[in-house]
C-alpha cells in the first residue's frame, strides 16, 4: 500500500470519531523521510500521548517531530544496555511486546517500514494481534 492511501486511511479513521489517547509508533531504525513522519504525527489529536522505543531511526524522528509540532506527551520506552546485554537478539521484540502490552493500551499504531525492516513488522504484527488498528507505512512503497 502506497503512503498516500495508508495516510488516506488514517485520516478517514480519525474522522470517524474514535478518540484517540495513546498513540504507538514503531519504525525502521533507516527510515530515510522524516517529513512522512511529521506529516502523520500532525494528523493526531494535541492532547495524545506518543508511546515509542526511542530507538534511533523513526522512533527518534518520530519524538523530534512531537516536539516541533508543540505536543508534549511522549511515553518512551528503550531498551537499556543491560537488556540488550542480556538478550542482544531478543531485546528489541522484547521491548516490542512491552509497548503493545503497556496501559493505558495504545488506541491506534503506526509503523514507518523501511526494507521490510524485521523489527517495525513485528511492533505491527503484535499490535494487530492485540486488536490495536495499525497502518504501514512502506518504503519502498507497497502495490
Amino acid at each position: 500500500m502506497s503512503i498516500t492511501t495508508t495516510r488516506a486511511a488514517l485520516v478517514a479513521w480519525l474522522a470517524s470519531g474514535v478518540s484517540v489517547d495513546v498513540c504507538l509508533l514503531s519504525g525502521s531504525r533507516r527510515w530515510p523521510r522524516p517529513s512522512v513522519i511529521h506529516d502523520v504525527l500532525g494528523l493526531l489529536p494535541c492532547a495524545c500521548v506518543l508511546r515509542h522505543g526511542a530507538a534511533r531511526g523513526a522512533d527518534q524522528q518520530g519524538a523530534t517531530s512531537w516536539r516541533l509540532l508543540g505536543r508534549t506527551g511522549l511515553d518512551e520506552h528503550p531498551v537499556t544496555p543491560q537488556q540488550w546485554a542480556d538478550a542482544p537478539r531478543l531485546a528489541g521484540r522484547m521491548r516490542n511486546e512491552r509497548m503493545v502490552q503497556a496501559r493505558p493500551v495504545a488506541d491506534c499504531c503506526l509503523t514507518f517500514i523501511f526494507d521490510g525492516s524485521p523489527g517495525a513488522t513485528h511492533c505491527a504484527d503484535l499490535a494487530e494481534d492485540y486488536g490495536i488498528p495499525t497502518f504501514r507505512f512502506y518504503l519502498p512503497e507497497q502495490e
